[in-house]
Parts: structure tokens; C-alpha cells; sequence
């Protein structure tokens, strides 16, 4: 019940998942039957840990969609901003979180990173609102608001990282500046790393179209294709064959993708495929107007407003 309720009120069903305290590994077990999510699960007891463990890999689950790290100390040993939906074990047992708000809002992923945090009716007798309230107030939580309807949950929804530029277009926007407008801050360290890797990719000697970022998908440039991931862990998220698509040379033949909130366009030949940036999906092919009609249509505006 609690992971269904976590699934619906978050809608997030593809990333990856933290929980505070493994339990006996049954919220991680769930989740991971209910949704394409990658479970990390943090617990401070070592036994408990190991439970969990033994009980995910009789499940089949261990190693592949769920693990379970041994955690003692206050920090949580992952990147900022790794987290796309981070939940609570603990809650549903009837105590606040075993890490601080401030940690968990640390890793929480921007563009729509959700903490759901609580437990449906009937479970978790003992923690109140109040005691959520002040776990979220001293991690200044952005946006946490309680819902007390169906059980009792602090959710609160991660925006765009501060600062945070885009790059839609081969040399960043419409005016060419190749600037993404990023307001970086150090120290640098690496973010995610794995696949996709460069065996699809076109060898980026040979100039090919720029990958783009808007909304916290990185939309990569791949070998007549599209793959898309979370820039922010990594995660893959779709892929879209594009046949013919492959351009190189960029300098000098410009590009062919452009992306808006709302749609990736991926120009081929005559047409522009147009692509859901969040699914990969086609919404629709835009047909490229013959130069031989547009000299007309051209040719009879003129002579509508000058005359012959």
C-alpha cells in the first residue's frame, strides 16, 4: 500500500529511488515490482542491513534493481543531486528519517526530484505532522507541503538547480552564441559515469551535431539515432531510431536537431521528425515545403501586392 500510494503521488516511476532504512527490504521489493526504479537503500543497522540483503536476493532483486548500503555516519555517501525519488522506511515504522532533511535535499535530483516521506493510514502510529514539519524545516526543504488525506506524507518537489543553463540548438540557442549561460560554481567532481557509452556515437572528430540539454535530459546525438538520459545520474531514459539522420560536419552543413520544452525536432532529408523529449515518442513528421512551390507561392504574393 505505501508503495503504491509513494508511486502515485510522485508519478515518478523511472530513476533512481533512496530509501532511508531498509527495513526488512519489503518497500524495496515493492517498488521495484511497481516501477522501473532503481533501488538504493541506506540503513544505519548492520543486521538489519544484511536482512534486507539475504531477502532482496532471494527475490531476485539484489544486485540488479535493489542494493543496500551499511551507512553509519550523518552524511549520505552519494553525489549531490543524484536521487530521483527519495522515500522512507523508517516512516512507515512511526519515526523520522535517520538522515537529516538537509542530506536528503543534498541529493535530491533538480527539473522534478521528489522527496515523499510518510506513511499510509494505519501504519506509522507515532509520527506526527509536526515532527515531519520540523524534520523538513531544518533542512530548509523548498516547497515541502503535508498531506494528511489517505495517511500522513511531507512531499516536496525539487526545481531547476540555481543557475542552471541549457544548450537546444548546435551552438547553444537561436542566436549562436555557444554560451549555455551555466553560472558554474567549483569544486568539480564527476557526476555519473557508465553508459551509454561511445560505441553508438559519432566520433566527435568527424563534427557531428552537438548533444542537447533542456529540463534535465541530456538528449545525445547518437549514430542516426537519439538516446536520452537523466543528466543528472544518468539514467536512461528512452532511445529513437532516426534513420538517415547522421550528419557530420556540422561547421560547415549546421545541424539538425533542435529542442523546446515540449519537442525534439531531428531533421532528415525532406522532413522534421518530431520527438516527446520526456518519451521519445513521435508526435508527429513536419514535410519541407519543394523549393519550386515556395518560388511560386513567392511569385504570386508579389504580384498580389506590386502587381505584374
Amino acid at each position: 500500500e505505501a508503495a503504491g500510494a509513494i508511486l502515485a503521488k510522485s508519478g515518478i516511476t523511472q530513476g533512481y529511488c533512496l530509501i532511508l532504512g531498509a527495513g526488512d527490504g519489503r518497500l524495496a521489493h515493492e517498488l521495484a515490482q511497481r516501477s522501473a526504479l532503481r533501488i538504493v537503500c541506506v540503513e544505519r543497522d548492520a543486521a538489519r542491513a544484511a536482512d534486507a540483503r539475504k531477502r532482496l536476493n532471494d527475490a531476485g532483486l539484489y544486485g540488479v534493481r535493489a542494493t543496500v548500503h551499511h551507512v553509519e555516519g550523518d552524511s549520505l555517501p552519494y553525489t549531490t543531486y543524484m536521487a530521483n525519488l527519495v522515500v522512507s522506511e523508517d516512516a512507515l515504522g512511526g519515526t523520522a528519517p535517520s538522515w537529516s532533511a538537509e542530506e536528503v535535499w543534498r541529493v535530491l535530483r533538480p527539473y522534478g526530484g521528489m522527496m515523499c516521506i510518510g506513511h499510509p493510514q494505519g501504519a506509522g502510529a507515532g509520527l506526527t505532522a509536526a515532527t515531519l514539519e520540523a524534520w523538513a524545516d531544518q533542512g530548509d526543504v523548498q516547497g515541502a507541503a503535508i498531506d494528511a488525506e489517505d495517511g500522513l506524507w511531507l512531499t516536496a518537489r525539487r526545481g531547476a538547480a540555481p543557475g542552471a543553463g541549457e544548450w537546444t540548438q548546435l551552438y547553444a540557442d537561436a542566436g549562436h552564441t555557444a554560451c549555455s549561460n551555466d553560472q558554474l560554481r567549483g569544486p568539480m567532481a564527476i557526476q555519473w559515469f557508465g553508459n551509454p557509452g561511445p560505441r553508438e556515437m559519432v566520433d566527435r572528430h568527424h563534427r557531428p551535431m552537438a548533444s542537447l540539454f533542456k529540463n534535465g535530459r541530456l538528449h545525445i546525438t547518437a549514430d542516426d539515432k537519439v538516446i536520452t538520459v537523466d543528466a543528472y545520474n544518468g539514467f536512461p531514459l528512452w532511445e529513437a531510431e532516426v534513420p538517415g539522420a547522421r550528419r557530420v560536419g556540422t561547421m560547415k552543413n549546421a545541424g539538425e536537431r533542435l529542442l523546446t520544452d515540449d519537442a525534439l525536432y531531428v531533421a532528415v532529408d525532406g522532413a522534421c521528425r518530431v520527438l516527446d523529449p520526456a518519451t521519445g515518442n513521435q508526435l508527429g513528421v513536419i514535410a519541407m515545403p519543394r523549393i519550386e512551390e515556395t518560388l511560386n507561392e513567392d511569385a504570386k504574393n508579389h504580384e498580389k501586392e506590386y502587381g505584374r
